[in-house]
């Protein structure tokens, strides 16, 4: 008897205990990991059988220490969920709060739902990507497109995404009321018999400048070469190909299309479309009034007139070193054995340097007409 006023008075003390732990906690508003949740509910658990015992129950009635602590853990665990709705926070059947957390039940620390399912993954790693405006994923930090860029702007090396460098390449129609159109209108381009506005393309593109670095390009071309211009031009870029710059020529419109050619080739500007007369002739269309032909690098590359007595005149006085200097040894001189070249000719173009008289260096053309 006096072993069992005993065993009363100690569960008496461990039962306050736990109550008073309980209501500290409570009035405290502290949440409890899940693993201070179960040591607390086996503590609970280990009162309540010790309590059995002494009033004793049959054993037959009572459930092991393990299922009984599986039981318990349950009820009590559902009980605090109800209190913690009450408390103000908040935990859902799969032990994630309202922040996206989940609790890692061995350690008790909250981890995001993205640490936890990389737990594991450790040690392994990925380039990690973005998607664009373009539905392509590419690197991060990097530019999406250059459509939005004025054409001449210098692009900082690292913003370029080297691994889809096919999204700074583009074509466009072109439309009455854009802004090319709007360019180009009464210049460049004026409604004619011979080549439809539908049959043009606007190419939006990179380039390497002359310092070797990214710069933003245009050209306008016909639709029925563009494919050729953007595959030729993309391989030029990541060949490190260097072209001086790149503007319509409406950039340089001085009133008629000869004399702004003229203007466009004085700044050693490649381009391509000008609905114009061949050079010198008056009559006959060139196949740049076609969208057919591109002028690349004229400086280095001049329109070269042969004279009876061999000698050899350009109409550009900044190209005259250029006139005689004809090895591809000579930064940006175009011969046969130059890259632009190789490409071109291997997209069925023509090249100028091949003609007798005059021999125009810089153009290549692909009659379609």
């Amino acid at each position: 008897m006096k072993d069992d006023n005993s065993r009363n008075k100690i569960l008496e003390v461990m039962m306050t205990v736990v109550i008073i732990a309980l209501i500290l906690l409570a009035g405290m508003n502290i949440i409890m990991t899940n693993s201070m949740r179960v040591q607390l509910a086996k503590l609970q658990n280990r009162v309540s059988n010790l309590e059995t015992q002494i009033r004793g129950e049959k054993t037959s009635q009572k459930p092991s220490d393990e299922s009984e602590s599986d039981s318990y853990q349950g009820d009590q665990l559902e009980s605090e969920s109800a209190q913690g709705v009450e408390m103000g926070f908040v935990k859902d059947s799969d032990s994630k709060n309202q922040a996206g957390l989940v609790t890692n039940i061995d350690t008790g620390k909250a981890e995001s739902t993205k640490d936890s399912e990389l737990k594991g993954s450790e040690g392994t790693s990925e380039t990690e990507t973005k998607t664009g405006a373009d539905g392509i994923e590419h690197l991060p930090d990097t530019i999406d497109s250059v459509l939005n860029i004025e054409p001449g702007t210098v692009l900082d090396e690292s913003k370029v995404d080297g691994v889809n460098i096919g999204r700074y390449f583009t074509e466009n129609p072109i439309v009455p009321g854009d802004e090319v159109y709007d360019r180009i209108i009464d210049k460049s381009y004026r409604p004619n018999e011979d080549i439809a506005l539908e049959e043009l393309r606007y190419i939006k593109l990179i380039h390497r400048n002359f310092d070797g670095k990214p710069q933003v390009g245009e050209l306008i071309v016909n639709a029925a070469i563009s494919k050729d211009i953007i595959e030729i031009f993309t391989e030029l870029y990541l060949k490190n190909y260097q072209v001086c710059s790149m503007h319509l020529v409406d950039d340089y419109w001085t009133g008629d299309g000869e004399s702004s050619d003229a203007n466009s080739i004085d700044h050693d500007n490649t381009s391509a479309f000008c609905y114009r007369f061949s050079t010198g002739s008056g009559s006959n269309l060139s196949n740049h009034a076609y969208g057919c032909a591109i002028d690349l690098n004229p400086r280095e590359n001049p329109y070269v007139k042969v004279h009876e007595d061999g000698s050899r005149t350009t109409y550009h006085d900044n190209a005259q070193e250029y006139k005689d200097n004809r090895s591809s040894a000579t930064p940006h001189v175009i011969d046969e054995n130059d890259l632009a070249y190789q490409l071109f000719t291997e997209h069925g173009f023509e090249w100028g340097g091949h003609w007798q008289n005059p021999i125009d260096y810089q153009h290549f053309q692909k009659p379609l007409y």
